[in-house]
């Protein structure tokens, strides 16, 4: 938008991409951001954005192992690489915490929600993660934790 309020359209999601939360601009100057729904299975993708308003996808969640529906901004963290968090999939489908490289060559889900290996962990985030002067992030779940009724959680890359 320019000081006069002139409104410039820079790309259009083909389909039903809904694109998420607020993009982010990376150490290489490129966007980076997710869409809701999308991709070839519907459940959401990782893209960037180059400045000169090239997209390209560099991630589709196509299983419920890699997740579903991506919540929040993505985060850089301090190796280059982007964080983020999904509403659902994962091996108890209550979410996940998933890091991707840049360039898209490595996705690894880093915890899966309520599946057991951390007792009341929480379900369902949908917040943009905090990176903290520890280098570990932060961020809060809607529901699970003791009495269902959210946790605060701590990720170490």
């Amino acid at each position: 938008m320019t000081s006069e309020g002139v409104v410039t359209t820079v790309y259009k999601f083909p389909g039903i991409s809904a694109p998420g939360e607020a993009l982010i601009q990376g150490t290489d100057g490129n966007f980076y951001g997710t869409t809701f729904s999308g991709g070839s299975a519907e459940r959401g993708t990782v893209f960037k954005m180059t400045s000169d308003y090239v997209v390209t996808t560099l991630h589709e969640f196509v299983s419920e192992v890699d997740g579903a529906l991506p919540g929040g901004a993505l985060v850089q963290g301090p190796n280059g690489n982007l964080y983020g968090v999904t509403q659902a999939g994962g091996t108890d489908k209550s979410g996940i915490v998933f890091e991707i490289s840049t360039d898209g060559s490595s996705y690894i889900v880093l915890h899966n929600f309520a599946d057991g290996s951390v007792p009341n962990d929480g379900k369902d985030p949908v917040c943009t993660l905090i990176l903290a002067s520890d280098n570990n992030f932060y961020r809060t779940t809607p529901t699970g934790g003791t009495h269902d009724l959210g946790t605060i959680f701590r990720i170490t890359p």
